[in-house]
């Protein structure tokens, strides 16, 4: 009975560990957007020209087909997905 209980309360505290990973996958899907080069980046490219780096993801998932990553971007938000853009430095051309 006392492995069953350790194996329980281990899982409640991992739960909070595991929902922050879950929420932070769409960097990984935004890396990808501003580092490919197939048809998916170009989406990026040409969304970005005129729109912040949150709509040239949305933009590049989108054309990706990658559902789950839209949404989980835009669980995110316009300001924490810009936010964490700025951090991989102009594409040139964009905003």
């Amino acid at each position: 009975m006392r492995r069953a209980e350790f194996i329980a309360i281990a899982g409640i505290l991992c739960l909070p560990t595991l929902a922050d990973v879950r929420a932070q996958d769409w960097t990984v899907a935004a890396q990808a957007c501003y580092a490919d080069t197939g048809p998916a980046s170009a989406a990026y490219r040409a969304t970005c020209k005129d729109h912040d780096q949150y709509d040239s993801i949305l933009a590049c998932e989108a054309a990706a087909g990658e559902y789950n990553a839209l949404t989980r971007t835009r669980m995110a938000g316009r300001d924490q997905v810009n936010t964490f853009m700025l951090g991989f430095g102009a594409v040139h051309g964009c905003q």
